[in-house]
């Protein structure tokens, strides 16, 4: 056994042994919470806070918690099984002597509540640990009536930010909207070169974070759900929320990701339906995941990189959104401006040559194209063969025309002469029938792994295919729809006895990726058959009863239809085809895994066998996926 598989063996055993000692003979000893910090803050009226700093505190004296006293008892031994992976990695770390930071308790008289740091706590306390490093903030008991503690505090607030109508119910929670609006002029200043001052700072923060995240909050009537908290207060949650989300993945997550899982939880706390989440329809709702989707990026992107953006949309009118392939092309060139004279201006007007050498059946076409238009398919192009390693170049513009152009118009002119009256919404349908083809390209590795044709005429030409699909409202196959029926069909003759699967499929529904059934089949040809049907089901059904999987669940559903919505600028989510399953989001979670973890000599796990627990898995998942894909 090598020494990370002892560590883990030595630290599962002393998790088991601590939630055992819990227990007590036969099970019987009490079970006592740890104190709520909100309850005994209200009894004792303390809302005003001094920081007393970096203090080593006995571990006897800390008796309770600020957001997490449920999941631990009054011994800090945990209370919820699914902080196991976390308990057990914090243990690791004290018995390979780390460096593990200060945890943070907020004091009140002579006891301690722990803000951030449970897990250390709860180690600690296993270990006989007799006190801790933490950094400590004491709020003291006051006569004050609460009310005109609040009201002085929102007025304050009002007078440094220009903010009014801001009520919390923690008059000492003020501090941290504050923080909030320095850390952003601090961003201001320093990625977008803009030199405001505080109260301009905060008029931004407000327009651009603030009322979109209560937007957010209140048209999707979570309030409902929270005892005597408004809806600022419920904007401090999605901070604390945020906070400890990003410092478990040790980036940034973004105050859109941080507000939609938070209404995921609460919502899936309330309901676990599917369909029970976030809700992003409408105008205005979309315009707010664009405000916040667009600062999101500005503080997780180099001040250079902004600048580019925000030049490229200047010089050519299209949000490229920071294109990797892009921003990195442009870096090869002294300026932005020089780069859009000898490259843009170039390859766009090299498009126009070469098409214009074409027959006229499709050089008669291209007036329809706007400049701008063009470079963004060739972009777009790029990105879905994910091939190019030095930038965009007359090869990229060649292949381009080669695989998208040319069979794009030849069914387009085929349409033209079926419809009649087609040339003024040529390039609507052009848009639209090249993104088939770009899913083409997407799945094409697979279709020529099956011996299958990556020709969309092909795909479209079987009678049966036309039988089952007919055109949709825009006058065009769905390629993705076919494609999955295909392989739906082709899994279903796979199998003895499908009558499992179709009760499995039909639960939690059809599945809308491509690769999820190429995926399935390779689990399928491990397992066999009756192994197969058995951890599918088995691994859903735990997945389907845990309301942190439903509500991560959701999340990811919501990024997929408001991407969607957002790129295509629809009016109402339902138009779009972006839909996600709990299976698609099982398999993900199964093949992140195995493409992530290693074995004990260092190896890529390969057997869909890994004796990992789903929700392990779904917990590995949910902390190292990029958020962003």
């Amino acid at each position: 056994m090598d020494r990370n598989s002892a560590h883990l063996f030595e630290a599962d055993r002393a998790y088991k042994k601590f939630l055992k000692s819990s227990k007590g003979l036969f099970g019987l000893k009490k079970k006592e919470n740890l104190e709520s910090f909100s309850e005994v803050q209200k009894r004792e009226n303390a809302y005003n806070s001094v920081y007393i700093g970096i203090k080593e505190i006995s571990l006897e004296k800390i008796v309770g918690s600020v957001e997490k006293y449920k999941d631990f008892n009054k011994n800090f031994v945990p209370a919820k099984d699914i902080i196991k992976q976390r308990w057990m990695s914090i243990y690791i770390g004290y018995i390979d002597e780390n460096m593990l930071p200060p945890v943070i308790l907020y004091k009140i008289k002579d006891s301690y509540y722990v803000y951030d740091g449970n897990h250390r706590i709860s180690v600690a306390k296993f270990l006989n640990f007799v006190s801790i490093e933490a950094e400590v903030e004491e709020f003291l008991p006051s006569k004050d009536d609460t009310d005109e503690i609040i009201y002085r505090e929102s007025m304050l607030f009002e007078k440094e930010t220009g903010i009014g109508n801001v009520i919390l119910t923690n008059p000492s929670k003020y501090k941290y909207l504050r923080n909030e609006i320095e850390n952003y002029m601090n961003f201001l200043h320093k990625k977008k070169n803009e030199n405001v001052d505080y109260k301009k700072a905060a008029e931004n923060w407000n327009r651009n974070v603030f009322v979109p995240v209560k937007t957010l909050i209140k048209e999707n009537n979570i309030l409902k759900n929270f005892n005597g908290e408004n809806i600022n207060d419920l904007f401090l949650f999605i901070l604390d929320h945020k906070y400890f989300l990003s410092k478990n993945r040790g980036e940034n997550i973004g105050y859109l990701f941080s507000a939609i899982d938070f209404i995921n939880m609460v919502k899936t706390n309330e309901n676990e339906n599917f369909d029970y989440k976030c809700l992003i329809d409408g105008e205005e709702l979309k315009e707010c995941c664009r405000k916040l989707k667009k600062i999101d990026r500005e503080l997780t992107h180099l001040q250079e990189e902004i600048i580019i953006n925000e030049k490229l949309y200047e010089l050519i009118g299209i949000n490229f959104d920071y294109n990797k392939i892009l921003i990195k092309d442009i870096k090869k060139y002294d300026t932005i401006q020089k780069w859009y004279e000898d490259k843009y201006k170039k390859l766009t007007w090299h498009f126009i040559d070469k098409v214009n050498m074409l027959p006229e059946k499709y050089s008669s076409y291209l007036g329809y194209f706007k400049i701008n238009r063009i470079f963004n398919f060739i972009i777009e192009y790029e990105n879905v063969r994910n091939e190019s390693s030095e930038g965009i170049s007359e090869i990229s513009v060649l292949n381009y025309i080669i695989e998208i152009f040319i069979p794009v118009v030849s069914f387009s002119e085929q349409k033209n002469n079926e419809w009649g009256d087609f040339g003024v919404k040529f390039l609507n349908m052009y848009e639209k029938i090249q993104k088939e083809f770009f899913y083409i390209l997407k799945v094409r590795k697979y279709l020529l792994q099956e011996g299958k044709s990556v020709k969309y005429e092909n795909i479209i030409s079987d009678e049966v295919t036309r039988h089952l699909f007919s055109l949709n409202k825009s006058k065009y196959y769905d390629i993705k729809k076919i494609l999955i029926h295909q392989k739906y069909n082709e899994f279903l003759i796979n199998l003895k006895k499908t009558e499992d699967f179709l009760k499995i499929y039909k639960k939690y529904g059809e599945i809308r990726k491509y690769e999820t059934f190429v995926k399935l089949f390779e689990m399928l040809d491990i397992l066999g058959e009756k192994e197969f049907i058995k951890k599918l089901k088995t691994d859903l059904k735990k997945m389907s009863v845990s309301q942190n999987i439903v509500s991560d669940y959701k999340t990811k559903t919501v990024f997929f239809e408001l991407d969607d919505a957002l790129s295509e600028k629809r009016e109402s989510i339902s138009e779009g085809n972006s839909k996600y399953s709990f299976i698609d989001f099982y398999v993900d979670i199964l093949f992140f895994t195995k493409n992530s973890i290693k074995d004990e000599k260092g190896n890529f796990i390969e057997n869909i066998e890994m004796d990992i627990d789903i929700l392990d898995m779904e917990l590995h998942y949910s902390e190292k996926r990029n958020i962003r894909n």
